[in-house]
């Protein structure tokens, strides 16, 4: 997958990759569904070579051919924890987007203008496999609303704890082990 490219939603994973950052403190963050310091993983809504960029955009539509905005709203998640998205204000404070921490409802949704394009952070509070469920949806000057559905999975990695490196490092020698057997044999 290279820069600056759009994939349908099916056939690929999204990689979530590790490191979580601590939740911050305060009340204005419980939107995350994190307790206070506890981990949160993200892509941030600004470039960072280390993780996936994603935006939400429209640039392919011409802007007088829809009436009114877009909507992306949020369907379902399945998943180990929850879901969040939302963008950073000025000082910092986040403007929430979608929230799975008290249940989905129809404010679940980002608005866009034909043309347009945005990029938020998405959080998830625990490492697992989710699949995300959107609508898209806009009403088209000739013929009339339009929409189309479409599931995202996301990859939640975390960094293994120490017991797992020894159980993969005792399997991989248990495998080696059998393998010369079987090659001296």
């Amino acid at each position: 997958m290279g820069a600056d490219e759009e994939y349908a939603p099916s056939g690929f994973t999204i990689l979530v990759p590790d490191p979580s950052i601590a939740r911050p403190s305060g009340a204005t963050w419980d939107f995350t569904g994190a307790t206070s310091g506890s981990p949160l993983w993200f892509l941030p809504q600004s470039q960072d070579s280390g993780k996936p960029f994603l935006g939400f955009g429209s640039e392919e539509l011409v802007p007088a051919e829809w009436t009114g905005s877009l909507s992306i709203t949020l369907d379902s998640v399945t998943g180990p924890g929850q879901f969040s998205v939302w963008q950073n204000g000025t000082f910092g404070e986040p403007s929430v987007r979608m929230s799975t921490a008290d249940g989905i409802t129809g404010t679940d949704q980002i608005l866009l203008s034909a043309g347009g394009h945005a990029h938020y952070n998405v959080g998830f509070t625990a490492p697992g496999l989710y699949e995300v469920t959107f609508t898209a949806a806009g009403i088209h000057a000739v013929d009339g609303p339009v929409s189309d559905t479409g599931t995202f999975v996301f990859a939640v990695q975390a960094v293994p704890e120490p017991s797992e490196y020894a159980l993969v490092a005792g399997i991989a020698g248990a495998a080696f082990a059998a393998w010369r057997r079987r090659k001296t044999a």
